[in-house]
């Protein structure tokens, strides 16, 4: 008689680990122009929680440029000096990456590299 143990289980980690931090890499690349710029702080400090689950700009004004306004009082709408520069960037790098980015995270699981 023959046996074989096969377990995936720690492979599946490991892979599941590298496909988040790739994505999240992937994702601060491809948001990087989108990002309004004044200072360069708000573009420039995005930290990454250190497993790549979570990307957060962290600077106070960020969540009224990330919806494209002032902030309080007046709420008024921005101007981006950036001609890349958009309100919601998470949503518009989705918009022209979401693909890339599944694709990309099937191929580290299936075969451990993206092609």
């Amino acid at each position: 008689m023959v046996k074989q143990n096969f377990n995936f289980t720690d492979l599946l980690e490991k892979r599941k680990n590298e496909a988040q931090q790739w994505l999240a890499k992937k994702i601060l690349e491809d948001c990087y122009l989108l990002t309004p710029v004044d200072t360069g702080a708000l573009r420039n400090t995005p930290e990454v929680r250190p497993d790549g689950s979570v990307i957060r700009y962290t600077v106070p004004y960020a969540d009224y440029v990330y919806q494209g306004t002032t902030g309080p009082p007046k709420y008024k709408p921005l101007h981006y000096q950036s001609p890349t520069a958009v309100d919601h960037w998470f949503q518009k790098a989705y918009m022209y990456h979401g693909e890339e980015w599944v694709k990309g995270v099937g191929s580290i699981i299936s075969r451990g590299k993206v092609s």
